[in-house]
């Protein structure tokens, strides 16, 4: 039990700043996945996203790194808990 709350805290803790580099780089491929879509057919697209393609991206392209950071916190305090459970002790004949 105690191996399992270790483990949990370990992977607790490696997700939530883990799952912020996610969000960093998947946000960076979807960027330039959209520059990339605007810069091939900017006839097809129109004139809104000629203007966001000089501006700020749109919302969709930005990921989020909260829900990684939650669930790693979320897996730490259960092993910080699991952790703090005390055992009978042990009788000794």
């Amino acid at each position: 039990m105690r191996v399992l709350a270790w483990v949990l805290v370990v992977v607790g803790l490696l997700l939530m700043p883990g799952s912020w580099f996610y969000a960093q780089q998947e946000s960076g491929h979807a960027v330039k996945a959209w520059e990339r879509k605007v810069e091939a057919n900017p006839e097809k697209i129109g004139p809104t996203t000629r203007l966001l393609m000089y501006g700020p991206s749109p919302d969709w392209v930005d990921v989020s790194p909260w829900p990684g950071v939650l669930v790693g916190g979320g897996a730490t305090v259960f092993g910080v808990l699991l952790l703090a459970i005390r055992r009978p002790e042990r009788e000794t004949p």
